[in-house]
């Protein structure tokens, strides 16, 4: 029978995934062990019975990645082929038949799905999973860097990112992790360019060949099939070293787990925030000597942009030196992460309220200014005529007095929009200081006008307000000082302002 019909059959009689694994191991060991007894089937090549090459779509140190047509379900899908040359090591063929099976029990949005595992006539190992397109997180960073390294400040790339829809890609790898945790699964090679950014929001974590499944402690499974061996035996060292823990660089792979995917995880944001590594060279040996002697600069010296404080704080923990010093799982840096990044969008969505707002202010001072010059021209059009001319002499200045009012009452309506987008913009971030400083403006001026007219209730209104806005400044926010100033009466006035308020 076909390896791909004994597949079928172990998924049907077997329901739990511990006893599918165990016999799916046994199953590729058999298999490894004489793949020129049991070829998969009769007939030609089975890319030729099944699936339409379409083309090459990239190649690694094991195999290449095709697009290719599903012939029997229809489908454009990319299957991975090993190298020819490869065939015949057994410890390569193992470590391709492990990527398969890690990626293949994971089942998440974040993850790339698996669909078909099988081997060649040639002896050669496939096995076929979706077909993503777009670009590597590490392609979309570039473009950042690129255009906000010209700008001076963080700017949005010609192809639409940010760096908040970075950190968002980041969250969703965090939380990818997470679930793979939650399965078992180590990926022990996270980085930048080990994640696709495809279209409609897609983002997936990629190449899971130095996966290892972990027991439930969390330590990597001496359970675990053979082709989890592979550059983990004898204290080789398997993984990116720039981005590895210091116990995946030093070799010791029975204490790298989870939390060693945490420091990956962290040592990604700080390239994503930086545009480069946390240790350069090209050296790989001279990188894992970096790696072990410390950690790297700050992330926040490796950039002229600038770096939110709560995120380099966050990169920091995560790459800690010790793994009892980093966050204890990949969702709890997630939930550090998603925590930053909502308060960022809603930063974002009050200061587009807050620009808004703006415009407001000096429309409202243009109908005012355009009110005042229709009284005085009305004014000047009463002036020499006598208290008993007649209603038609006096009419052109009636009508100016008129839409004076009109357009009093238009920049009225000006200024209170004003101070409703005010309003509306700390609704979406409560401490905006941007917005509390705007208010205490406008209720400075409230309170000089309530003044004027000798309006008590008006005065004491404006007076509540001004304290409720100036609390949330920082202290060192001039406009706090300046509202502290007048309130204590010696902002400009000659008396005390407690004389002045309704007791």
């Amino acid at each position: 029978m076909p390896i791909s019909e004994r597949i079928a059959a172990l998924v049907e009689d077997l329901r739990s995934e511990k006893e599918l694994t165990h016999a799916l191991t046994l199953l590729f060991e058999r298999e490894l062990s004489h793949p020129a007894k049991e070829a998969p089937g009769p007939g030609p090549d089975l890319l030729l019975q099944r699936y339409q090459d379409q083309g090459l779509l990239g190649s690694g140190g094991m195999g290449e990645v095709r697009r290719v047509h599903d012939v029997e379900l229809g489908r454009t899908v990319a299957l991975k082929l090993l190298r020819s040359e490869l065939v015949t090591d057994p410890r390569i063929r193992e470590r391709f038949l492990a990527e398969a099976q890690s990626t293949a029990q994971l089942q998440h949005p974040g993850i790339v799905a698996v669909h078909d595992v099988g081997l060649l006539p040639d002896g050669r190992l496939y096995y076929t999973m979706e077909e993503v397109r777009g670009r590597t997180l590490r392609q979309a960073a570039r473009g950042v860097h690129m255009v906000s390294s010209v700008a001076g400040d963080w700017s949005q790339s010609t192809s639409g990112w940010s760096m908040p829809r970075l950190t968002d890609a980041f969250l969703r790898v965090c939380e990818a992790m997470a679930y793979a945790h939650g399965r078992g699964v180590v990926h022990r090679d996270l980085k930048p360019s080990n994640v696709m950014v495809g279209e409609h929001g897609v983002v997936l974590v990629l190449d899971w060949g130095l996966s290892r499944i972990a027991d439930e402690e969390g330590a990597p499974s001496t359970a675990r099939t053979r082709s989890t061996a592979l550059a983990t035996e004898h204290g080789a060292i398997a993984g990116t070293p720039a981005f590895m823990a210091p116990e995946q660089a030093r070799g010791d792979q029975d204490l790298v787990g989870p939390w060693s995917d945490v420091y990956s995880l962290g040592a990604t944001l700080y390239a994503l925030l930086t545009d480069g590594p946390p240790y350069g060279g090209d050296e790989p040996d001279l990188v894992i000597a970096a790696v072990l002697a410390g950690p790297p600069p700050p992330v926040e010296s490796q950039t002229a942009l600038h770096i939110p404080s709560e995120l380099a704080t966050i990169c920091e923990r995560a790459m800690a030196r010790d793994p009892a010093d980093r966050y204890p799982t990949a969702g709890e840096l997630a939930r550090h992460v998603r925590r930053w990044h909502e308060g960022t969008v809603r930063r974002e969505r009050a200061l587009r309220i807050l620009d808004k707002s703006e415009s407001c202010l000096p429309e409202a001072e243009a109908l005012q200014a355009r009110a005042r010059s229709l009284i005085d021209q009305a004014q000047a059009l009463l002036d020499p005529l006598p208290s008993w001319a007649s209603e038609d002499e006096k009419r052109s200045a009636w009508a100016h007095l008129d839409r004076a009012e009109d357009l009093q009452v238009e920049a009225q309506l000006a200024r209170f929009q004003h101070e409703q987008l005010l309003r509306a913009a700390l609704t979406h971030d409560r401490r905006l200081p941007e917005a509390h400083a705007a208010l205490c403006r406008r209720y400075l001026q409230a309170h000089r006008e309530a003044e004027t007219t000798q309006d008590r209730q008006e005065t004491g209104r404006a007076r509540a307000l001004l304290e409720t806005h100036m609390d949330p400044l920082p202290e060192s926010h001039p406009m706090r000082a300046r509202v502290k100033r007048y309130l204590r009466g010696d902002g400009g006035s000659p008396w005390s302002l407690s004389q002045r308020l309704p007791r």
